[in-house]
């Protein structure tokens, strides 16, 4: 498996599918970066990728990054892969370095797996179109995580098979949940409505700060929780605006304390503009945690409610609508998980 990133979702999507097959009984290795987060369990972990984080940002970081990956990880994996095997290639990559190693991979006798994960070009550029459906039909077979996601594979000419998206999780730490409730001062009667994950545009947290400050007068509060992309200081000049007190929590944080954050809420809210699927959704059902979310994609097959309309009333509505429930079983999760990989791998 390749998974250069070595930290959020995807990874961590990576490493469960990893442990899975090394449960049941095949040779896993999991590439990915020198400074991974953590390790899978029952898999081998080869840190190969190298992000070089401590030269900062600026165009010769981005070519020291391109370089080592091409001379070397490149290489690396080619020789580490042939006939017979499976190379399984998570999330997408700059345009043309998964589909080099496809190549590479398929000329080898290697079976090639994609999991683009998000199943759009983001920057909804021609080129980036033209990447997505290269990297799809590079692939003996694509897993993907929703049935919309299916449906556009397969118009864009990708066979595609459905899996459920299972994560590593981290035990959950119950001193860690309280510690989340103590930061966010959340008195006995207070619901927190969580946003977690990448504040990023397309995210939209303005539709949740406008929803919460709605209800904040029926005790709902909103908590934030993640990293900054790019839209943390205008949000909070909206909630300023709105008289919002929001519990502020911007960074990367790691698993253990952001799958505590989102058990310590009472609804996760994912009302996103763009997306395949939500690992924050996939986080939320097994952590016990009520979801609401658009309907875009295929959010709507993972979470508790889907918001029916685009303004902040409707969201409003749906969070204050939205009922506890208990935590589901992940045994289930897996095993249709396992199920659908190994038959994507042919095995």
């Amino acid at each position: 498996m390749m998974e250069p990133g070595g930290r959020g979702g995807v990874y961590q999507h990576t490493l469960a599918i990893a442990d899975l097959l090394a449960g049941d009984g095949r040779r896993v290795v999991v590439h990915s970066a020198t400074d991974a987060e953590f390790a899978p369990t029952s898999a081998r972990l080869c840190r190969c990728v190298s992000w070089e984080r401590n030269m900062g940002g600026g165009r010769w970081r981005a070519t020291r990054i391109a370089t080592r990956y091409l001379l070397k990880t490149v290489p690396h994996l080619a020789r580490g892969v042939g006939r017979h095997d499976v190379l399984h290639l998570q999330g997408r990559f700059k345009p043309g370095f998964f589909l080099l190693q496809a190549g590479i991979a398929r000329a080898r006798g290697t079976r090639v797996i994609l999991s683009p994960h998000n199943m759009f070009a983001r920057d909804g550029t021609r080129v980036a179109r033209l990447a997505l459906r290269a990297d799809l039909r590079s692939a003996h077979a694509v897993i993907v995580f929703s049935a919309e996601d299916v449906h556009r594979a397969r118009s864009l000419g990708a066979p595609a098979t459905q899996s459920t998206l299972v994560m590593h999780m981290e035990t959950l730490n119950p001193e860690l949940v309280t510690d989340w409730r103590v930061r966010w001062r959340t008195s006995t009667n207070e619901k927190v409505v969580l946003f977690a994950g990448q504040l990023r545009r397309d995210k939209r947290l303005d539709r949740v700060i406008e929803a919460v400050a709605l209800l904040s007068h029926e005790g709902w509060r909103l908590a934030v929780v993640g990293e900054d992309k790019g839209d943390a200081t205008a949000m909070r000049d909206l909630a300023l605006a709105r008289s919002l007190n929001v519990s502020w929590h911007v960074g990367y944080w790691s698993a253990d304390e952001f799958i505590a954050a989102i058990a310590a809420a009472d609804i996760v809210c994912c009302p996103y503009e763009i997306a395949s699927q939500s690992a924050i959704l996939a986080m939320a059902r097994v952590a016990g945690t009520t979801s609401v979310a658009t309907a875009t994609g295929g959010l709507a097959e993972l979470a508790d409610y889907t918001v029916v309309g685009d303004e902040p009333e409707s969201l409003a509505r749906c969070i204050a609508a939205a009922l506890p429930r208990p935590r589901q079983s992940e045994e289930a999760w897996y095993n249709v998980a396992l199920a659908a990989h190994l038959q994507a791998y042919g095995a």
